[in-house]
């Protein structure tokens, strides 16, 4: 199985089922197959093969959803880009992935696909013009494309915010997704009746499980609009009125939802579990979150960067009132291996602090271009082949009974031997 198949076999299994809503449209999971098909055929048309690049800038929709899975469908490879970033940008991410179309409107793409770039081929979704067009698209066929893929080809590419430096493309096969996709799946015990919220944009990693792991189950995915996402009366109304079961995000958006969204004036939810991930959740809001909601909702922790997904969880069975930190960053999932490693590199032992270091199936690819850091990772994975592609984020813990917590978190960062490149963590 590879990432283009959930949608596929939950449409085989369930076609009139819910799978997307968006501001834009709703999507059954045969109207998404379908329309992802016509999306794959127009990309052919411009000329989109396998392994070529493909953007994604688009608000959040029901569209870009389907747009996504089209490019699978020719075993391209998309890229998600942030649709508030400024055409600067854009055309460096463009340039850098050396992209071969862009999914997007035509005043984007007038605004970005010029001088060196007018030969990117571009599928706009609304305006006339040359090139394809919505209103073409509709006219294509909908038969599927079968194109022959491997677990190991590149699925998509994710830029980091570049805040450290030029933004770098973190390259994540279909290995490296389902993994995490179908821990995830299985962890939640996550069925087609439930109701997944997507907080996060494309874009981010958190969006991965929003989307897939309501794909893996036959479930429906509810998109929040990209101008509500801190809206905190909004999400509230949003999580009663939509029934939503499964929420995942920051904790500073749970935060805001309690402290002015009034989310623990709510006496009951449809939630079933709460997710969160990407910086620490200050202990005094989530106690007071688990005290009102821990009866009926599972609360996780999850942590991991973009180059790893997710590789440890914790999932929150009590707050005891002693307990003034954060809660522990957990243990091993996704079928990764973690460790803590010292200064001196051994292996910490129970009670002692170290580096976390992460091997597994979800380790990224690598970094699109960057071909030194690539080499290095082909020589780190020739070290500890047993074990799979590694990173080692830099990270300090303390380890006790394989359940780790993070002291402080640092940068993400590369070793091989004695030489220590510095890449941005999340």
């Amino acid at each position: 199985m590879i990432l283009r198949d959930l949608v596929v076999q939950s449409a085989q299994k369930m076609p009139d089922a819910l799978a997307v809503k968006g501001p834009d449209t709703s999507l059954t999971y045969d109207e998404l197959d379908d329309l992802a098909n016509r999306f794959a055929h127009a990309l052919a048309e411009l000329g989109v093969r396998r392994g070529d690049r493909v953007g994604i800038w688009l608000g959040k929709s029901a569209h870009a959803v389907a747009a996504m899975q089209g490019v699978l469908r020719l075993c391209a490879i998309y890229v998600p880009l942030d649709p508030l970033s400024p055409a600067a940008r854009i055309r460096t991410i463009v340039q850098d992935c050396d992209m071969c179309a862009l999914v997007t409107t035509q005043r984007r793409g007038q605004a970005v696909l010029t001088g060196d770039l007018q030969h990117v081929a571009c599928l706009c979704l609304d305006g006339e013009g040359s090139g394809i067009h919505w209103g073409d698209l509709l006219t294509l066929p909908n038969a599927r494309v079968q194109e022959p893929a491997l677990a190991d080809d590149i699925a998509y590419i994710l830029y980091t915010s570049g805040s450290t430096g030029k933004p770098k493309g973190v390259c994540i096969s279909n290995r490296n997704a389902l993994a995490f996709v179908e821990w995830a799946s299985q962890t939640l015990d996550a069925t087609a009746a439930d109701r997944f919220a997507n907080h996060a944009p494309f874009h981010f990693d958190l969006s991965v499980l929003d989307l897939y792991v309501a794909f893996h189950t036959g479930a429906a995915t509810y998109l929040i609009p990209d101008g509500a996402s801190y809206i905190s009366e909004h999400l509230v109304s949003f999580l009663i009125q939509e029934a939503i079961t499964m929420w995942y995000s920051v904790p500073s958006v749970l935060i805001l939802m309690i402290e002015q969204g009034g989310l623990l004036d709510v006496p009951s939810l449809s939630l079933r579990a709460i997710l969160f991930a990407g910086e620490a959740f200050p202990i005094k809001h989530l106690r007071r979150l688990y005290q009102h909601y821990g009866h009926a909702v599972r609360f996780f922790n999850l942590y991991g960067p973009t180059e790893t997904n997710v590789c440890t969880y914790y999932e929150v069975t009590h707050l005891p009132e002693s307990w003034n930190k954060p809660v522990p960053i957990g243990k091993a999932c996704s079928g990764d291996r973690v460790w803590a490693q010292k200064e001196d590199g051994t292996i910490a032992q129970a009670g002692e602090e170290g580096e976390l270091m992460v091997a597994g199936p979800t380790v990224m690819v690598g970094y699109y271009q960057l071909m030194e850091i690539n080499r290095m990772r082909l020589a780190i994975w020739c070290s500890y082949r047993k074990m799979g592609t590694m990173c080692t984020l830099v990270v300090a813990i303390r380890w006790s009974k394989s359940v780790v917590t993070a002291l402080s978190l640092a940068i993400l960062k590369q070793h091989l031997r004695t030489i220590r490149l510095s890449l941005r963590r999340l």
